[in-house]
C-alpha cells in the first residue's frame, strides 16, 4: 500500500490517497480523526479501495471539493496508461453524478498520459496535470472537466493540452490555480540536462506571454540534473517550487522563489 497525497477537511479529518494491491492494483483512500485514529464513518473502517474495470489503477493526488466530495486523480494501466479520475461523496461511496458511475479515465490520442496533480476551480470545474508520452517524448499535458466528469470544451476547443517545452521529456507533476484564473504548473523539462520547468496558462489553456515573455521559464542549478515537484503560491503572488538537485553524486532539496 502505497500513500502519495494528503488533504484535510474543514473539520479537521485528513485524507490519505495512493493505491494498494489486492489481486490488482486499486485506487485507495483512507480517512483518519484529526488524532489519528480512522475515521468508521468513512465506508465503514476508514478505508476504501476501488478497482477500475478497465484495468489497474493508481492514484497519485487528491482534491477536496466545497460540497465534502473527494476528488481522486491518477492512471490506469490498461494496454497503456490513461488519465483517470474518481469521485466519492464524503461517506466515502462512489458519486454517481460524476460520469454516472463516479469514475473516468482520458486518453491522450493514444499514448501513455499520467496524472499527478489535481485542484477544483472556484466554480466547480476540475483540473487535472500531468505528462503525456507520445512515443517520442513526453510533454506536460492538462485536462478540465465540467463538474459532472465531462470535458470543457472551454479549455483549449476540447478540454485536453499538451505543451512541448524543449524537444525532450518534460513531464508536469504540480498544479496551482493562481486568484485571477491563471494556471501554473511545474515539473522538469530535459535538453542539455534536466531543468525545473514552470509553465502559466490563461484560464483558456492559452500559454501567458507576461510569464517568462512566452509562458515558460526553465530554471538550472548550476548545471545539475533538476526535477521540479510541487507548487505553492505566497498571498503575495509569489510563486515557490521544491524538488530535488541531482550532482551525480548526492541529491538535494532544491527551493526556488519566483516573483
Amino acid at each position: 500500500d502505497f500513500g502519495h497525497a494528503i488533504a484535510r477537511q474543514t473539520d479537521g479529518k485528513i485524507i490519505v490517497v495512493g493505491y494498494s494491491y489486492e489481486g490488482s492494483h486499486k485506487i485507495a483512500l483512507a480517512r483518519y480523526n484529526p488524532d489519528g485514529s480512522l475515521d468508521d464513518t468513512f465506508d465503514g473502517d476508514g478505508m476504501v479501495a476501488t478497482e477500475y474495470a478497465e484495468g489497474p489503477a493508481y492514484g497519485n493526488a487528491v482534491a477536496l471539493q466545497a460540497d465534502g466530495k473527494i476528488v481522486v486523480a491518477g492512471s490506469t494501466a490498461y494496454g497503456a496508461l490513461d488519465f483517470v479520475l474518481m469521485r466519492y461523496s464524503s461517506n466515502g461511496s462512489l458519486d454517481g453524478t460524476f460520469d454516472t458511475d463516479g469514475m473516468l479515465s482520458t486518453d491522450f490520442a493514444g499514448q501513455f498520459d499520467e496524472c499527478m496533480a489535481v485542484l477544483i476551480q472556484p466554480d466547480g470545474k476540475i483540473l487535472a496535470a500531468g505528462y503525456n508520452d507520445n512515443a517520442s517524448n513526453d510533454d506536460f499535458a492538462l485536462a478540465r472537466y465540467n463538474p459532472n466528469g465531462s470535458l470543457d470544451t472551454g479549455f483549449d476547443d476540447d478540454g485536453l493540452l499538451v505543451t512541448d517545452l524543449s524537444g525532450g521529456n518534460d513531464r508536469g507533476y504540480g498544479l496551482a490555480l493562481q486568484p485571477n484564473g491563471k494556471i501554473v504548473v511545474v515539473g522538469y523539462a530535459t535538453g542539455i540536462v534536466r531543468d525545473y520547468a514552470v509553465v502559466r496558462y490563461h484560464p483558456d489553456g492559452s500559454l501567458d506571454s507576461t510569464f517568462s515573455g512566452d509562458g515558460i521559464l526553465l530554471v538550472d542549478f548550476l548545471g545539475f540534473y533538476d526535477f521540479g515537484h510541487a507548487v505553492v503560491l505566497q498571498p503575495d503572488g509569489k510563486i515557490i517550487l521544491a524538488g530535488n538537485i541531482s550532482t551525480g553524486y548526492s541529491s538535494d532539496f532544491g527551493v526556488v522563489r519566483l516573483k
